[in-house]
């Protein structure tokens, strides 16, 4: 949601945003409901990008910076995950050097341990981990940041509630039990 632009009368204008959380955790729980087991790109799809908030996300993996989904012309390369994981874990890795995003370096405006938020020109990143993952996304001009961070907490919150990681979701499609 940003500018609108009336075309009748070639005006812009800016629809006030109020940012209703329970209709984000509906959302997610509606495209989790719609989700099999092991394809992480519906949240991508659905809860992040879907969201509107963000233009690209990516959700990789804590431990070893595999990729589980992303989307978007603004996805971390392999190396710059490594830094990101860093910076989560880290927040004073983050403050001193910014944070890398598809060969841009975004300065930091917020970090501490799990979370770190950046600016980049008009736009910005969200950074925030669960338990098992790491999810990042990434919005630009127009986009209001409070939305796209409380977007990205939302779905790494969800995972965290719902102890997703990608060995229980490997587990329940093999119908074995064991915890993250």
């Amino acid at each position: 949601i940003g500018p609108k632009v009336d075309t009748k009368r070639g005006v812009c204008f800016v629809r006030p945003f109020f940012l209703n959380t329970a209709k984000v955790t509906s959302s997610i729980r509606q495209v989790t409901s719609s989700i099999q087991m092991g394809d992480w790109q519906g949240y991508i799809d659905g809860s992040l990008i879907g969201s509107g908030t963000m233009h690209s996300a990516c959700i990789v993996g804590k431990a070893d910076g595999s990729y589980w989904a992303y989307g978007g012309s603004y996805v971390p390369q392999p190396d710059e995950v490594a830094g990101i994981i860093a910076a989560v874990n880290n927040p004073d890795t983050a403050r001193a050097s910014g944070i890398k995003i598809a060969g841009q370096k975004y300065f930091t405006l917020m970090a501490e341990p799990g979370k770190v938020f950046c600016k980049f020109g008009p736009g910005g990143a969200a950074i925030v981990s669960s338990q098992q993952a790491v999810v990042i996304g990434v919005y630009g001009e127009g986009v209001n940041p409070a939305t796209c961070n409380m977007t990205v907490e939302s779905v790494a919150k969800y995972l965290s509630d719902a102890q997703y990681c990608r060995a229980a979701m490997w587990r329940k499609q093999k119908k074995t039990e064991s915890t993250c």
